[in-house]
């Protein structure tokens, strides 16, 4: 992603899509101009609020954050399970804003598609089915 700003806004503003992430890139109408979501649209401005859109929905008590207790999403530095195939089938890497920042390699467990087989954690030697039971066990306490 490459983007310019201009203070005198002299040129069209232009930007562009992959439709095929290996080909060429296609360009993208601009009517409104590039938003902070680098679409063409008007600009977004998120508030702030401690209150909910609509009294239909919840309130939020947890934000997107991994709240696993360390159960499936390990340590900075912690080596992937390579020597058993089961439960490399379920690693995935992680990426928050430390890793993103500082180049940390860091990986999780995601049993979340459709090729997830409860099956495997009871067979895997890492023995990912007792780190589940773990977790549940922290999320029923609360």
């Amino acid at each position: 992603m490459i983007v310019g700003f201009d203070r005198e806004n002299k040129s069209t503003p232009q930007l562009w899509d992959y439709p095929d992430i290996k080909g060429e890139p296609a360009a993208v109408s601009v009517e409104k101009g590039i938003n902070g979501y680098l679409v063409d649209g008007e600009n977004v401005l998120i508030e702030t609020r401690s209150s909910v859109l609509s009294p239909e929905l919840a309130p939020v008590r947890f934000g997107s954050m991994p709240n696993d207790k360390g159960f499936l999403v390990p340590k900075t530095g912690t080596e992937r399970p390579y020597r058993d195939p089961i439960a490399m089938k379920y690693v995935r890497p992680f990426v928050g804003a430390q890793e993103l920042l500082h180049g940390e390699d860091r990986w999780c467990y995601w049993m979340a598609d459709d090729s997830f087989s409860p099956e495997d954690i009871k067979k895997s030697a890492e023995k990912p089915e007792s780190k589940v039971f773990a977790l549940q066990g922290c999320r029923v306490k609360g």
